[in-house]
């Protein structure tokens, strides 16, 4: 039996509300005060005829525990004394109900602040008990189980313990069936055995928990929902993280029995069953949940009320779980306002909320407001709540947090030291607060170079709490950086190595969420950079030799791709996923399309409650539940697939060096290059800060090499490329539709650096470890990460060049051209190559067209001169059609289609020029299905860059433009774009595609962060490879490369080889070399390459 259900049936007597409450509770139905004239009014009353001493004393104990909810613990002591001494007096000081007034007088004295006393009490209370009561009396139930919650809050974690053991057994001896009690029972003794240490007996109570819930879950238990509902409750509480799958199945199991007249039941239940899948990683589901709470509270009791307050608080809090801080803001600005309305600004209430935008405030950079609401919301939570409250020990903790964040280390570590103690004493070592100011604190530390000293604070941390959750993972990353501060590498590896371990696990878990989302959720790249870190610095100091390198070289390969894990990975590994044969892939991809509609209705809900909109925001909601429901019953249809290859690449993660190995053929080399942590703490993704690392796979060898890069190293490939995209022509957003000029520069050829070149070379491939593993190696596939990307690789010199500038095109054929001596393929992933490879052959209906063109738009502009670099501009017009249809037409990419058709038949080959270059017979293609069965698709036009036009917010590919803007049948907008989105949305089988358009395949900045937006959504549309530029192509160039390439590659299967046949034949060609851009000059042959599948 429960305490609740105990004291419900020892006051389920029938007339007890009648005449003896009139007394003690007005109309008002508030308790009346208990002075002694009034005490005197309710003996007479429950000691005259008709009402039994069992009915008095419980009436006694009722009110007694009235006044005591009410803070009004002074007048309920008095009131059990009075009526103690009386009833004492008549049943003797042994009585059992006796002896209950006593222990409600005990459990008041010590929630008023007389611990030790009250505690004293009740311990002879149970002592008293155990002489007249049987092990299984209600009455003994609740001593042990009350004493033993004071014990655990006065912090005597064993005595604790010892009673709730012993409650335990007298349960299993007496009531064996009574499933509800004994879980509540088991899982407050896990929480404090946790608190005190003892981890192994904690862990051998899982069985018993799990036997409990079974029971109580099965159909056909009496439990009613409440109960439920305050089981898992209990479950959350106790630290173990096992128990959030027990609390589920329960809050799931409730769900079920709810009365559908009780609608406060059903928010709380919806609430703690959405804490519930957050804890395992569910946000989807839990954001579900709680907008439907926000639709109800909406209804009744209203949008203005504290319910609804709290509502907003529940979604707001999941969205920050989740890391959806794009709808985070407007909830959060409607909760303030509502706050301020109904508690006033300087309620602890409001000011609750200001904490709740801490992360907006440090994310948008107002940092000196951050660090004055954390003082004043500490300050005042403290005044208004106490010191030790659990929100005040919360702000505080934000406080610390705050200004550890803003660099203020004193004052943090001043905080933080004040802090613990408090956190210790009241919360427990294991509770999420005293473990997130443990992990900070350690970090303060090892700022200020105290390492030695967090170590073993850290280590204890981590063993209070579950071993494997995303709370000890950050333990994890700070035990490595202390140890990496301290100078104690081994240390620092396996930290690092476990920490890795743990968050892998945790994305495996939530393959399904939104992989960016969930890194920066993880902080997975400071777990990786700590990880690389520590990598290099056992290379360089020798710690690591022979099978420890090559162990080394191994698992440090895995966490290089994880820390370069960007879009296109994700877009890649979609695409593989949807290109799947058979019911699986078509579930994945309309698994892709719901959740992208659930971000979408998330945004749309934010909004309307941002613009107080509640008919727009009830919409959301109910569109939020049925979304959530058809990717929960597609879910189980997934789950019953069989397709071993779609379910490798659903849970495909970073690949190890030796299955690149066993993918490789004889004569391929595949090259990681790793720009490194981008600094502790950074993305990784944006700077050379001298921690780059170079892997060389082949079937005969794994080679690590740590390249002398420096931060200067970035400018140096900045000075490469500007060498070479000066003949870009128009703007950094078109293709330039010119011919070779002869007089365009005085003085003769564009000189090139080849010195340059050829010192990039040496640094990434010179090493003698390297260079062996790369000599006779004709098809280079390159992983380049990060900053990498903006490399132009074919435009390096691999040996020494006979002039260190080149100003004669002879002395340019002269140089050992990468890109002319070796097949180069450039994969945006490790694990494409083995995604792509996967891809199966489409089985569309109507077999496969061979080649399909689009180009030569219908532009109304004239073909421009080149313009000096620098003068780059978005094309100002009336209107966005306006701006497409004044680009200069690119005369040149009709020829090129028509060439490249020619060598593949009509009746295979299908090319659209002129007005019919447009989004709706692209559109009218992808409905029919003839986009879906092309094997090669190629767009001959101007690429765009955001902001190539004026409003333009997204890369896209110009197409001829309507008459009048208008919507397409399959969703989107004909203007003359085909945008990024317009783009991922379609559904291709293309083994290449060709964007024969400038700068196609990233940005020239040395930040690059992956793939262009265009190349990036013709991946997740999927595409298995594409040929894209580094810069703006000059038109002339470019129809005769790609024409060679497309040609070539469709004839011979070797895409990589034909690129490599065409320029060498462009670099040959001197009929342009008394130009300031020879057929010889990189600037107008080393922007092409392959981006994917090689073959």
């Amino acid at each position: 039996m429960t305490p609740e259900g105990l004291r419900r049936g020892l006051a389920g007597l029938a007339g007890l509300a009648l005449g003896l409450m009139t007394l003690a509770r007005p109309l008002s139905a508030e308790i009346v005060p208990m002075t002694p004239d009034r005490i005197g009014q309710l003996e007479t009353a429950l000691t005259r005829g008709g009402v039994t001493d069992d009915q008095a004393i419980t009436a006694v104990v009722q009110i007694a525990r009235g006044l005591r909810g009410e803070g009004r613990g002074a007048e309920a002591l008095a009131l059990l004394g009075h009526f103690g001494t009386v009833f004492a007096q008549r049943r003797g000081p042994e009585d059992r109900l006796v002896l209950w007034l006593e222990a409600t007088r005990a459990a008041v004295l010590h929630e008023t602040g007389a611990r030790a006393e009250g505690i004293a009490l009740y311990t002879r209370v149970l002592a008293a008990f155990r002489q007249t009561l049987a092990p299984g009396d209600p009455l003994m139930a609740l001593g042990l189980i009350e004493l033993a919650q004071m014990q655990e809050e006065a912090g005597a974690l064993e005595a604790a313990i010892a009673l709730y053991r012993e409650l335990r057994a007298a349960l299993a001896q007496g009531q064996p069936d009574d499933h509800a009690f004994a879980l509540e029972v088991t899982a407050r003794l896990q929480r404090v055995l946790l608190r005190a240490g003892h981890r192994a007996e904690a862990a051998s109570l899982r069985a018993a928990m799990d036997a409990h819930v079974a029971a109580l879950t099965r159909a056909g238990a009496g439990v009613p929902a409440g109960r439920l509902v305050s089981l898992a409750t209990g479950l959350r509480s106790t630290g173990d993280a096992t128990n959030a799958a027990r609390a589920a199945a329960l809050l799931e199991t409730a769900g079920a029995r709810l009365d559908p007249a009780d609608a406060t039941l059903r928010l709380v239940w919806r609430r703690d069953l959405a804490a519930v899948y957050l804890d395992l990683g569910r946000p989807r589901e839990a954001l579900s949940l709680l907008a439907a709470n926000l639709a109800d509270v909406r209804r009744d009791p209203g949008p203005q009320t504290p319910e609804m307050f709290e509502a907003l608080g529940g979604y707001a809090a999941a969205l920050t779980r989740a890391g959806r801080y794009d709808a985070l803001g407007p909830i959060l600005d409607e909760r303030l306002a509502l706050g301020e309305r109904l508690f006033g600004p300087d309620d602890p209430n409001t000011l609750a909320v200001q904490i709740e935008r801490m992360p907006l405030m440090m994310r948008d950079g107002r940092e000196d407001e951050a660090r004055r609401i954390a003082r004043q919301v500490a300050e005042v939570f403290a005044r208004e709540l106490g010191e030790d409250s659990p929100d005040t020990l919360a702000a505080r903790l934000t406080l610390a947090t705050t200004l550890a964040d803003l660099g203020d280390m004193a004052a943090a570590r001043a905080g933080f030291e004040r802090l613990l103690p408090d956190l210790d004493a009241r919360l427990g070592p294991n509770h999420p607060y005293a473990r997130a100011a443990r992990s900070a604190y350690a970090m303060v530390l090892s700022q200020g170079g105290e390492t030695a000293g967090t170590a073993q604070d850290l280590q204890e941390a981590l063993l209070q709490g579950a071993p494997d959750d995303a709370a000890a993972a950050g333990l994890l990353d700070q035990m490595a950086l202390g140890a990496l501060s301290g100078g104690r590498v081994a240390e620092a590896l396996e930290a690092a190595r476990r920490a890795r371990g743990i968050k892998q696990s945790i994305l495996a878990a939530r393959s399904d969420e939104d992989g960016a989302d969930l890194r920066r959720e993880l902080a997975l790249p400071l777990t990786l950079g700590l990880h690389l870190t520590a990598l290099r610095a056992a290379l360089r100091e020798g710690v690591a030799d022979g099978a420890d390198r090559a162990r080394l070289a191994a698992e440090g390969f895995l966490s290089a791709q994880l820390l370069g894990f960007d879009r296109t990975d994700e877009a890649v590994r979609k695409a593989a996923l949807r290109a799947a044969a058979g019911p699986l892939g078509a579930a994945l991809r309309q698994r892709d399309d719901l959740l992208g509609a659930f971000r979408q209705e998330e945004a749309a809900l934010a909004r309307a409650l941002g613009q107080g909109h509640d008919d727009a925001a009830d919409a959301a909601s109910a569109r939020l539940a049925a979304l959530n429901d058809r990717i929960a019953a597609l879910a189980t249809r997934i789950a019953a697939q069989d397709d071993s290859d779609a379910r490798a690449a659903l849970l495909s993660g970073p690949v190890a060096a030796r299955e690149v190995q066993g993918l490789l053929g004889a004569e391929d080399a595949l090259i990681l290059l790793s720009p490194g942590p981008g600094g502790i703490g950074g993305d990784g993704a944006d700077t050379l800060p001298g921690l780059a690392l170079v892997w060389v796979i082949t079937r005969e060898a794994v080679v690590l090499h740590a390249p002398p890069v420096t931060a200067g190293f970035g400018d140096r490939i900045a000075r490469l490329r500007a060498q070479l995209d000066r003949p870009a022509g128009l703007t950094l957003a078109a293709r330039a539709p010119v011919q070779p000029g002869r007089a365009d520069r005085a003085g003769g050829m564009a000189p090139v650096e080849l010195s340059l070149a050829h010192g990039i070379y040496e640094a990434l491939f010179g090493a003698p470890a390297v260079a062996g593993a790369l000599a006779g190696k004709s098809r280079w596939i390159v992983v380049p990460r990060g900053p990498f990307l903006s490399l132009p690789f074919a435009a390096l010199v691999e040996a020494p060049p006979p002039v260190a500038v080149a100003t004669r095109p002879d002395e340019l054929r002269a140089a050992h051209w990468l890109g002319l001596r070796r097949d180069l393929t450039v994969l945006p992933s490790v694990a494409a190559l083995r995604l792509l490879e996967r891809r199966p052959d489409a089985g569309t209906p109507g077999g496969r067209l061979a080649y399909l063109g689009l180009g030569d738009p219908d532009f109304a502009g004239t073909a421009a001169p080149l313009r000096a670099e620098g003068q780059s501009r978005a094309l100002a017009a009336p209107d966005r059609i306006a701006a497409v249809r004044g680009l200069p037409r690119l005369a040149g990419t009709g020829e090129e289609l028509r060439k490249v058709a020619r060598a593949f038949g009509p009746d295979a080959s299908r090319i659209l020029t002129g007005a019919e270059a447009s989004e709706a017979q692209l559109d009218a293609l992808a409905r029919s299905g003839v986009l879906g069965r092309a094997r090669i698709v190629h767009f001959a036009t101007h690429g765009l860059l955001a902001g190539g036009i004026d409003g333009l917010d997204e890369p896209a590919l110009a197409l001829s433009p309507p008459a009048v803007s208008r919507p397409l049948p399959d969703g989107g907008t004909e203007d003359g774009l085909l945008t990024g989105a317009e783009i991922a949305r379609l559904s291709l089988s293309a083994d290449w595609v060709v964007l024969s358009a400038c700068n196609t395949a990233g940005s020239g900045q040395i930040t690059a962060d992956g793939l262009s937006g265009l190349a990036r959504a013709f991946f997740h549309a999927g595409a298995r490879s594409l040929l894209v530029t580094h810069w703006a192509v000059r038109d002339d160039v470019a129809a005769r490369l790609i024409a060679d390439t497309v040609t070539d590659g469709a004839q011979s299967g070797d895409r990589a080889a034909a690129l490599r046949g065409a320029l060498a034949r462009l670099v040959a060609d001197r009929s342009a070399d008394d130009t300031a851009y020879p057929y010889a000059h990189p600037a107008l042959w080393a922007p092409f390459h392959i981006i994917g599948s090689p073959r």
